[in-house]
C-alpha cells in the first residue's frame, strides 16, 4: 500500500477525530474509525460486483455521508474512483445524461456506484450496458481488508 493509504488506515483505527455530516441541525459526527468500518464494508460490496485492483470507478453521488466512506471502499479494493459532474437544476438532462456516458466510457469504469439523490439515472446507465452497483447495496457487503494494491490505482490500456 502507499504511504497514503497506510496512514489513512492506521489513523482510522487510532483517532477519535472524524467529520460531521448532514442536517445543519441534526448533524450526524462519525469517527474515521466508523467511517473506515463502513468502507470495509463498501468494499467488500464492491468485491461482490467484480472491482479488483486496477478497475476505474465511476461515482454518481451526492449524499456526503456516503462519499468518504465509498472512496475508502474504492482504494481498499485497490481500485481507482472518478466522481462524475452533478447536474444542476438548469442542466439540460438529456445533454448531462450524453456528456456523463461519454465520461463513463472514457475513464473506461468498470462499474458506476450510484447513491442518493441519483438513483433515477441507473435505468439510463444500464440501458447503455453500463455496469451499475447501488451504494446502498455496497454497504450491505461483507468486510474486508484493504488489498496490498491499494496504493495501485492506475489503470493500463494497450
Amino acid at each position: 500500500m502507499s504511504r497514503f493509504t497506510t496512514e489513512m488506515f492506521a489513523n482510522a483505527a487510532a483517532s477519535p477525530r472524524g467529520i460531521a455530516t448532514g442536517d445543519p441541525h441534526a448533524p450526524l459526527f462519525q469517527t474515521w474509525g466508523e467511517i473506515h468500518a463502513v468502507a470495509r464494508q463498501i468494499a467488500g460490496g464492491l468485491a461482490e460486483v467484480g472491482v479488483e485492483p486496477g478497475h476505474a470507478v465511476g461515482v454518481l453521488a451526492g449524499m456526503p455521508v456516503d462519499i468518504a466512506p465509498l472512496v475508502q471502499g474504492v482504494w481498499i479494493r485497490g481500485a481507482s474512483i472518478t466522481m462524475l459532474h452533478q447536474p444542476t437544476p438548469r442542466t439540460d438532462l438529456i445533454q448531462w445524461a450524453e456528456d456523463t456516458l461519454r465520461v463513463v466510457r472514457m475513464i473506461n469504469a468498470d462499474v458506476v456506484v450510484v447513491g442518493e439523490p441519483f438513483e433515477p439515472a441507473v435505468d439510463v446507465l444500464r440501458q447503455h450496458g453500463i455496469r451499475v452497483a447501488l451504494i446502498s447495496e455496497l454497504r450491505k457487503g461483507p468486510s474486508i481488508a484493504p488489498s496490498r494494491w491499494a496504493s495501485r490505482t492506475w489503470r493500463c490500456s494497450s
